[in-house]
């Protein structure tokens, strides 16, 4: 009995209890402690948010500023204070700015980083002949990454997000009379 409790000791020692958890498919990459659609509420227990005005028409839509307490993601600055996106008070993205302007060394950073964590990208699109902007699509999230920041955008949420835009913009409405503008 006690060479099973060394060997159970040492096998703690060896692979950490990390190794043997299975990681939480629903977290969004940077933010650990963060889940796609969780509550506004639930955010601001772990963050300060600080709820940006509206300048669009979208209902369903709240925009908040979220301030980071260590302004690196994947060991490269970022901006102190992050976008976030809910729907119908779902977090759906996380928009992260790295530069003011197009940088193209950081660029390649973040781009390196994300192949390693998540593979070759799904979409690389050189704008202007000199802005890239690089795409991947998982199961259940997105990344978009460009020269002055990366977004994560939950899957899952993208279809209602789009019908937010669509009635903001007066497509898809039946019934004129319900509309409240």
């Amino acid at each position: 009995m006690p060479k099973i409790i060394i060997l159970i000791i040492f096998m703690y020692i060896l692979f950490p209890v990390n190794v043997f958890a299975s990681q939480n498919l629903n977290s969004i990459p940077c933010f650990a402690d963060l889940t796609w659609g969780e509550s506004s509420s639930t955010v601001l227990q772990k963050y300060r948010l600080s709820r940006m005005p509206s300048h669009s028409n979208m209902r369903n839509v709240t925009v908040y500023q979220l301030q980071l307490d260590k302004p690196y993601v994947y060991d490269i600055r970022v901006l102190p204070t992050a976008i976030v996106s809910f729907v119908s008070d779902k977090l759906y993205s996380i928009s992260l700015t790295f530069s003011l302007y197009g940088n193209k060394v950081d660029y390649a950073r973040f781009r390196k980083k994300l192949i390693d964590e998540f593979g070759e990208p799904d979409n690389a699109n050189i704008f202007m002949t000199h802005y890239e902007v690089t795409s991947w699509n998982k199961a259940i999230f997105s990344i978009t990454l460009t020269q002055s920041n990366v977004t994560f955008s939950n899957n899952e949420l993208s279809e209602q997000f789009k019908r937010e835009v669509d009635i903001s913009q007066g497509k898809n409405i039946t019934d004129w009379n319900s509309y409240v503008h």
